[in-house]
């Protein structure tokens, strides 16, 4: 660890680090030289850190990393008229399992969607059957039921457009979100 990271110790905000520069006592000075100003006295540091309301010991225990909910969107693909989930889609369904034990308890939104190949309400039917695949796989790894909805569009929100009949394999999907802000 360079000198700069050994001496970084505390945190006031996002605009100040206190650093050897800050740190440093000021140097000692012949009678008649001119002060540079340069570091601030320790005990001037903690009275300042004690007078916001934070304790000393703060200042030695170094900043905890703060787990930031992402919500998504993950989203998994399907081969063409099937809801079997792939080992690609399950390592993406086992990242997004493991970010959402960052965000609690929040609600996990799966909504399945299809390509505009074949009839609307057999689609419909596969996009709940994809979801509903989706759900299960959650379930599986902790994630209670009674936070997760399934939604099913079918062929209604493609990502890509197509015309009606045509067989497209980034529309054969399901997006799940959470958190805050998630949700169709």
């Amino acid at each position: 660890m360079g000198s700069r990271g050994a001496w970084e110790v505390a945190r006031f905000d996002a605009a100040l680090r206190l650093t050897p520069s800050l740190l440093m006592p000021p140097r000692r000075r012949n009678a008649g030289e001119a002060r540079e100003g340069r570091g601030i006295p320790l005990r001037k540091i903690f009275a300042t850190v004690v007078g916001a309301g934070l304790s000393v010991a703060a200042l030695a225990q170094p900043a905890a990393a703060e787990e930031i909910c992402v919500g998504g969107p993950f989203m998994v693909f399907f081969d063409r008229n099937s809801a079997v989930i792939t080992p690609q889609a399950a390592a993406i369904l086992d990242n997004a399992a493991s970010a959402y034990r960052t965000c609690g308890q929040a609600q996990v939104m799966i909504a399945g969607h299809t390509d505009r190949k074949g009839r609307e309400s057999y689609n419909v039917g596969l996009s709940q059957r994809v979801a509903a695949a989706v759900r299960a796989y959650f379930a599986g790894r902790g994630i209670p039921g009674g936070v997760m909805t399934t939604e099913a569009f079918g062929e209604s929100r493609p990502l890509v457009e197509t015309a009606d009949g045509v067989s497209e394999a980034q529309n054969r999907r399901v997006e799940i979100t959470f958190g805050p802000g998630s949700g169709w």
